[in-house]
Formats: C-alpha cells, structure tokens, sequence
C-alpha cells in the first residue's frame, strides 16, 4: 500500500512537471501554438548575425498599456553583448550590453554617452514578464527610459522597482541581416506535427 502512494504521489509530480513546461513554452496539452511567423523570434532560438551566434536562453518583455516596449532575450556567452532586444511595436532589432555610463538618479532628456549625445524618445512605467532561463531577477514592474541618437545606437534604463538599474546601451540591427534558427521548441512542435 505505501508503495503504491509512493508511486502514485511520483507520477503525479511527474506530470505536473510536464504540464509547468509546456506552459512555460507556452502551449498546454491539447493546444496548438499559433503559427510561427517568418522573422519573429523566441526562447531557445539560435540567432546568426555577421559571425556572431546569439542562443536566446531567456525572454524579460516590458508591456506598457498592453503595447510592447521590449523583448529582451537573454544571449549567455556571447560577450560584451548581454542582450538581443525587440523594440517596440516595430521591433526593431538592438544589440546590447551592459553600461556602466549612465549616471544613478533621474534619466534626463538627453545623456552623453560615448562621446555621443542620446536623446529621449520614450519614458513610461510598464510591467514585467519572463520566460525561459538564466534571467536576472526582476520585479513586476519597472520605470523605464529609451534614448537614442542619428547613428543607430540606443540606451535603454530600466528602473526595477525593486530598486535594481539595468543599463543597457546597444546598436541597431537590420533584420534582414539576421539567420533565425527556430530553438527546441519549435523544434520539438514540426516533430510532433510529422509524427
């Protein structure tokens, strides 16, 4: 009898480990995923770009208002750059990493950073979601500013309300100069369907 508890109370973590991954991936049993659109990128994806390899381990999304501000997917081992990010309801392509330029307190309309000048073009408050692995801690939500300048680059400041800064300075990407290889998941889904 305690045998057969144990057995059961097993099968029963088992499952429902199995369950909390498909949701985390986004489908629970029985569902479809909606098609995957040409270009668009997600958790686990390999992203190729000149000759750089960028694996998207994790996803932190920055929603205002139920509008996109930006999906930051996590690149673990692709040194200085931290960060491949959409922005925006556009979803404009930036490369970024870690700064240490901006300075603590208010974000201003304009920052030097580089020798270049960055101004603001959005400042609000928006929540947070995650997905995947090898994330920092977030809050739920978070002040964020983004500036940018003539040439490309950009400068988003992420006030956690928790109280932890990410300042993140990065270069635009044409994504017509990106090769996305669809990660495990996806993967793991045209599996299914061929089967």
């Amino acid at each position: 009898m305690l045998i057969e508890l144990l057995v059961g109370a097993g099968l029963g973590a088992g499952a429902a480990l199995v369950a909390r991954r498909l949701r985390s991936r986004g489908s629970a049993p029985g569902e479809t995923k909606p098609a995957r659109a040409k270009g668009d990128l997600e958790v686990s994806d390999v992203v190729l770009y000149l000759d750089q390899e960028f694996w998207l381990a994790g996803c932190v999304r920055l929603i205002e208002e139920q509008e996109p501000v930006a999906s930051l997917f996590r690149t673990p081992g692709a040194d200085p750059i931290t960060w491949l990010a959409e922005l925006g309801v556009r979803r404009e392509i930036v490369l970024f990493e870690d700064t240490a330029e901006v300075p603590g307190g208010h974000v201003g309309d304009e920052l030097p950073i580089g020798g270049r000048s960055l101004r603001l073009s959005r400042r609000g408050r928006a929540t947070l979601t995650t997905e995947g692995e090898q994330l920092p801690v977030t809050a739920d939500s978070c002040e964020f500013a983004l500036m940018q300048d003539g040439s490309g680059r950009r400068l988003l400041v992420i006030d956690h309300a928790n109280g932890t800064r990410w300042a993140l300075l990065g270069e635009y990407v044409g994504r017509e100069l990106l090769d996305i290889l669809p990660g495990s998941s996806q993967a793991d889904e045209s599996a299914t369907r061929r089967g």
